[in-house]
């Protein structure tokens, strides 16, 4: 977490989109440990260390996506709201597209015999759909809320 923070900040200078981006990324590990005890999954390595990790490398591109897009709809001079609108509308569907691609590449372990491999497609691919609910969609709305409030 301490290095997809430090790259955060590289990306974008900002302290206010790095703790954003990092709240996110907790809120993605929540979700995944209650989505997996909600449903029953026993705990593994696997589980419990390979898939937030992997979550967290690959989600944190959907936030880098969404917040670069609303950034340059914000530099040709929209509103926070018009340009979070935009920006949306537009990276919208790649990020969508991202996330049904991989999700179907990870629920795909899922026919596997093995327990933990099956815990590890069911669990990767609910984080993954999370992502784009927290880190696609969340996290750029919290920077559109305090670049308006800043308005």
């Amino acid at each position: 977490m301490i290095l997809i923070a430090v790259l955060i900040l590289v990306v974008f200078p900002s302290w206010l989109i790095t703790l954003i981006t990092v709240v996110g990324l907790g809120m993605l590990i929540v979700w995944l440990k209650g989505f997996s005890n909600l449903i029953g999954l026993k705990s593994s390595v696997t589980l419990d260390l390979i898939v937030p990790i992997a979550i967290v490398v690959l989600g944190v591109d959907y936030a880098i996506q969404a917040l670069f897009r609303y950034r340059e709809e914000r530099r040709k001079g929209k509103s926070p709201r018009a340009a979070l609108g935009d920006s949306t509308y537009l990276v919208g569907s790649a990020l969508v597209l991202a996330m049904l691609t991989t999700m179907v590449a990870f629920i795909s372990n899922a026919a596997s015999n093995i327990e933990s491999v099956v815990g590890f497609a069911i669990a990767a691919s609910f984080a993954i759909f999370a992502s784009l609910i927290i880190l696609g969609l969340f996290v750029p709305s919290v920077t559109m809320r305090f670049d308006a409030w800043k308005r």
